[in-house]
C-alpha cells in the first residue's frame, strides 16, 4: 500500500467520466457504470487509495450549456475536500506539532 493517512490525505479526481460510460444517459448511470467501477477498483488497486477517497467528477471542458446533475456532483465533490481539510486543520490545531529538529534539544 503507498497511501499512508498518517501523514497526508491523497484523493483522486477523476474526470470525463461522461467519456468513460459513453452508454450512460444520466449521471447515476455513469457512476455506476461498469468503465468507472473499473477505474475506482483499478486506481484502489494500484496506489491503495480508499475508495471513499476516490470522486467522479464532470469536465466542462467544450460544452457551453451547464448541467444541474454535474454541477452538484462537482460541489458535493468540493464539500467533502472541504470537510476533509477542515478535519485535517482541526486535528493539527489539537496536537501540537513539533519539528524533529526541536525534539532533539527538549530536556526529557
Amino acid at each position: 500500500m503507498f497511501v499512508s493517512t498518517d501523514n497526508f490525505q491523497m484523493v483522486a479526481l477523476l474526470t470525463n467520466i461522461d467519456k468513460a460510460s459513453q452508454s450512460a444517459a444520466t449521471v447515476e448511470e455513469m457512476l455506476e457504470s461498469r468503465e468507472m467501477c473499473n477505474a475506482v477498483k483499478q486506481i484502489h488497486e494500484c496506489v491503495g487509495l480508499p475508495v471513499n477517497c476516490i470522486f467522479a467528477i464532470y469536465n466542462y471542458h467544450k460544452q457551453l450549456e451547464k448541467y444541474p446533475e454535474m454541477d452538484k456532483l462537482i460541489l458535493h465533490t468540493l464539500r467533502c475536500l472541504l470537510e476533509r481539510l477542515s478535519d485535517i486543520y482541526d486535528r493539527r490545531k489539537r496536537v501540537k506539532v513539533v519539528p524533529p529538529e526541536k525534539q532533539k534539544n527538549r530536556p526529557e
